[in-house]
């Protein structure tokens, strides 16, 4: 017991002198506070009194408060100093601050790590354009984890129709642009989303009908002079979408883009003119090539008197096939050349 209350006052009263040296008990308590093994103390403090053990769990806060508190003014001072503006002088924004996120955020644990919404958006832009890319970079660089990012998406409300914010977002000054839209199939499938507490899968054009899509239509816009692309809105359909609603939408969209301040030239589709508003119509040229296929593989060519056969084809690819050494069309394969394995619907094919 007495010594139990020596060990817990040698951390809780302050040093004083004697006049005649140290008595024991001062070099009792000098010589646990010079313990140098922080590990030992930790231990120690297991051992003490519930009251000893609150203030050692304040002084750990207290100090890494301090130390916190200590590196940002640093990186402050550092992120004003003449030499970080002189090795950051001729970088861009985006890599500027993405030399910043490493500075800031190397010296934190894993889970001691905060990002601001510009840092998550550039790794956003990394993700996208390579998940095993930016898997690849987060061994190198400091960044954001999956889910953080998947949290932030989360956050944005974006749901079928027209989004306001998406053409609020529009920059105004390149406005020249030509509106494109497609259907690709999609698995019938339902998927609750626990954040929005909402179904999704059922057909939804302006308004949910309960029945499963097996379809999505997606409009974009993409810049006719400078070089940009935004997915603006989509639906969920079942099977090809009727013409009086395609032409419906076409209709809203078209006048949405016009009041945002942009102003579409051109639409991938037959001509079609709205209040007073004519866009050329551009047909898209792999879709061509893909359908000029497709017919060839069934239907001869005449050109000039002379007849081009499928046929041809196959015989100059069996032939170059027999050349086991060297190739001559060595990119060819039976799924680019054979009707019968040849994918229809692909347009690299």
């Amino acid at each position: 017991m007495k010594c139990n209350i020596i060990y817990n006052l040698s951390y809780c009263v302050h040093e004083i002198p004697e006049p005649g040296g140290l008595s024991k008990f001062g070099q009792y308590k000098k010589k646990l506070i010079t313990d140098s093994s922080k590990k030992s103390l930790v231990q120690k403090s297991k051992l003490a009194s519930p009251q000893y053990q609150h203030f050692y769990k304040e002084h750990q806060k207290a100090k890494r408060q301090s130390d916190f508190s200590v590196r940002a003014k640093k990186a402050v001072i550092m992120s004003k100093s003449k030499i970080f503006e002189k090795l950051t002088r001729k970088l861009n924004l985006l890599a500027k601050k993405f030399f910043w996120l490493q500075i800031q955020q190397s010296t934190k644990c894993r889970s001691g790590r905060r990002y601001s919404d510009e840092e998550k958006l550039i790794a956003l832009s990394i993700f996208k354009q390579s998940p095993k890319s930016y898997k690849f970079l987060q061994k190198i660089f400091v960044l954001p984890s999956k889910c953080t990012i998947n949290r932030m998406i989360q956050n944005v409300c974006i749901e079928t129709g027209i989004n306001a914010q998406i053409f609020a977002s529009l920059k105004k000054e390149k406005k020249y642009c030509s509106i494109i839209f497609d259907e690709l199939a999609v698995e019938p499938a339902l998927y609750y989303d626990n954040y929005k507490d909402n179904i999704s899968g059922f057909i939804e054009f302006y308004k949910k009908v309960p029945e499963f899509a097996d379809h999505g239509l997606v409009f974009m816009i993409r810049g006719a002079v400078y070089r940009w692309q935004q997915p603006i809105c989509f639906y969920f359909c079942q099977g090809s979408t009727r013409a009086i609603y395609l032409k419906a939408i076409i209709e809203k969209v078209t006048l949405e883009l016009i009041r945002a301040g942009l102003f579409p030239v051109a639409f991938i589709n037959d001509t079609i003119k709205i209040q007073a508003h004519n866009m050329n119509v551009i047909f898209d040229p792999p879709h061509l090539m893909k359908g000029l296929r497709n017919n060839f593989l069934t239907k001869d060519i005449i050109l000039d008197g002379k007849i081009s056969k499928w046929r041809d084809i196959i015989d100059v690819y069996l032939t170059d096939c027999k050349q086991t050494e060297i190739r001559l069309l060595h990119k060819l394969n039976d799924e680019h050349v054979i009707p019968e394995k040849n994918k229809k619907m692909k347009v690299n094919y």
